[in-house]
């Protein structure tokens, strides 16, 4: 794939974030209480993982963070031995939420050029949305980048790596919108060396979580 090619979902994640007010709009969510589902799902996820953890904090790792949405329900949560990281390509994006939240530890970067500085080995981690809508991108290119993130993603987590797509059991399929079969899903997890994955279809309509186990 063309290095600068993938950049394009980014740029119009942007360029959506500086049109709109409502944090889940400037994010690509056009429906509040769906994103709430996505975010409530997450967090139902962590919960098992820092139930079941023997130390005294579960690392995250948020790629594609965006406004760090998801650290404000985990602050707003009992589930506080975990340690937050964020990282995202968009400067604009890190530098809003950094001015929102100075506490927490976020990186500016491509991960698949440089990912200096991640946390080693996360328990957890999450991108959320990365991988709904594939904009100007064709089907194998956006299958190119999900294959090569979900690498970078493998080697720096311990435990769970958990991501959305586009259904493909839906009545119309919007221009734009990232759309995987079940099987193919599972073709690409393999590439990348992971043949434990589970599919959660319930969350919200027209899309389906991916929890891949490392």
């Amino acid at each position: 794939m063309n290095s600068d090619k993938y950049k394009i979902i980014f740029k119009n994640y942007e360029k959506i974030a500086k049109e709109e007010s409502q944090d889940v709009r400037r994010v690509g969510w056009n429906n509040a209480q769906r994103a709430e589902a996505r975010y409530q799902f997450i967090l139902d996820q962590l919960k098992t993982i820092v139930v079941e953890s023997d130390t005294n904090h579960v690392n995250l790792l948020d790629i594609g963070c965006g406004l760090c949405i998801l650290y404000g329900h985990i602050k707003s949560s009992p589930y506080c031995r975990v340690n937050y990281q964020g990282i995202d390509i968009s400067e604009y994006y890190i530098s809003q939420s950094t001015r929102i939240y100075p506490e927490i530890n976020l990186l500016c970067c491509d991960i698949l050029v440089d990912a200096q500085g991640l946390i080693i080995k996360a328990d957890i981690t999450v991108l959320n949305g990365v991988f709904t809508q594939r904009f100007d991108l064709d089907q194998a290119e956006m299958d190119e980048f999900l294959i090569n993130m979900i690498l970078e993603a493998k080697k720096c987590t311990k435990k769970l790596i958990l991501f959305n797509v586009m259904s493909p059991y839906v009545d119309f399929r919007l221009e734009g919108s990232y759309h995987v079969e079940y099987e193919r899903m599972i073709e690409m997890m393999g590439q990348v060396g992971i043949t434990n994955v589970e599919f959660d279809e319930n969350v919200v309509p027209y899309e389906y979580f991916v929890r891949a186990y490392v």
